[in-house]
């Protein structure tokens, strides 16, 4: 089961999930990864039999386009259920000049693991902004972790991370640094919906993180769990038995996991 970088969501989701079906009697386990990207490599080699993908980065690799041109169409990728969405953050520090993503335009930026799905849904997003890699002082690939670390340091001076709400490495960097969220601009949203059904608009309620005082509309995607048309049926109805029945993901130490649910899984 291919999750994402150690510690975070997508990892702790993948180990949860192995488990669960290690107790089921399926032998599994947990791989962390970069994310997205290599996950569908990953599926597709068939180094893992399950993953965790962003919904955006899965379309990619099922229409063979963006980072997956030069591989041509997936057409062996299956979805088999919608995990939890996946606002968009685009964080800096409070005490900054940086009010809005207009003014990321020269400054350090870390957009992400090169390898996981956070980083072409940054670029997106900038994109629908107007702004490319190129307008960015620098372009840095890290985690949110480090990205947080890096911005309370001063390395840099904004990061982009597409994480789940309330997102353990923000809350952590909130409550040590002040910091700001900036918000998606309307007509982004608008044009971010339009051409990519993988993205919907999203509120980050006030105080979703420390000293946030005020909601901040963004735009989100989705994790979906997704395998290769071959898998047995009998495998994937055990898989989701294992995902929907039979784990607890906040035991297991997963914010995320409160908000799987066989009622949303479609």
């Amino acid at each position: 089961v291919a999750g994402g970088p150690a510690g975070g969501e997508y990892d702790l989701v993948a180990r949860a999930i192995a488990a669960g079906n290690e107790a089921a009697g399926i032998r599994s386990t947990g791989v962390s990864t970069q994310g997205s990207v290599e996950n569908v490599q990953l599926l597709l080699d068939g180094s893992a039999e399950v993953a965790i993908l962003q919904n955006d980065v899965a379309a990619m690799a099922a229409t063979g386009r963006d980072l997956f041109a030069g591989r041509g169409p997936a057409p062996s990728l299956r979805a088999l259920g919608s995990l939890f969405p996946e606002p968009v953050h685009i964080v800096v520090r409070a005490d900054g000049p940086i009010r809005s993503v207009a003014d990321l335009r020269g400054r350090r930026v870390d957009l992400g693991l090169p390898d996981s799905g956070s980083r072409p849904t940054a670029l997106a997003v900038l994109a629908a902004h107007g702004i490319g890699s190129e307008d960015l002082g620098t372009v840095g690939g890290s985690g949110p972790v480090r990205a947080a670390a890096a911005l309370t340091a001063g390395e840099i001076d904004a990061f982009v991370s597409v994480i789940t709400a309330p997102a353990r490495a923000i809350q952590r960097l909130s409550a040590r640094t002040p910091i700001r969220l900036l918000p998606v601009d309307p007509a982004a949203v608008t044009a971010l919906a339009a051409a990519d059904r993988s993205f919907v608009p999203l509120v980050l309620p006030a105080a979703t993180y420390a000293a946030q005082t005020a909601a901040v509309p963004t735009v989100a995607v989705t994790a979906v769990l997704a395998a290769r048309a071959e898998m047995p049926a009998v495998e994937v109805e055990a898989v989701l038995r294992t995902v929907f029945e039979r784990v607890d993901f906040v035991a297991a130490g997963s914010a995320a996991g409160a908000l799987v649910s066989a009622r949303r899984a479609r």
